[in-house]
């Protein structure tokens, strides 16, 4: 079976994606902004470090995954690329995740990081 490039979909399907990865990122952010100080007070320092440590990751990895829709957002529309202009590589927030660590977490943050990785596996899947 050949494979299809994601610049190649409908641009329904590409805005689709995109929509869900702005919403990641809202989550996130409402997240932090409404409950992380108090998510941190039930939390031990290993916890908190974990938690700040593994938020950053997650930032870096919704903001690859929105650059990786723009590009094949770009590339769909048929805009004018330079050569070296790549999709780029997203790396996942819960592959080397301690799941010990993991069940820490507040619940809240959990949902978001499950949503994300979700959202990993796809676009993984379709980037193959």
């Amino acid at each position: 079976m050949s494979h299809v490039s994601p610049s190649s979909w409908p641009q329904g399907q590409l805005d689709s994606l995109n929509t869900e990865v702005l919403d990641l990122l809202e989550s996130l952010r409402n997240y932090i902004r409404d409950h992380q100080a108090a998510d941190f007070q039930t939390l031990d320092v290993t916890a908190r470090i974990a938690l700040s440590r593994i938020r950053s990751a997650l930032t870096l990895q919704l903001t690859s995954m929105a650059g990786w829709v723009l590009f094949h957002q770009a590339q769909a529309a048929g805009e004018d690329l330079p050569a070296e202009a790549t999709a780029g590589e997203i790396a996942s927030v819960l592959k080397d995740c301690d799941p010990a660590l993991l069940a820490a977490m507040p619940e809240a943050f959990r949902a978001i990081l499950h949503r994300a990785d979700a959202l990993f596996c796809r676009l993984s899947a379709l980037d193959a």
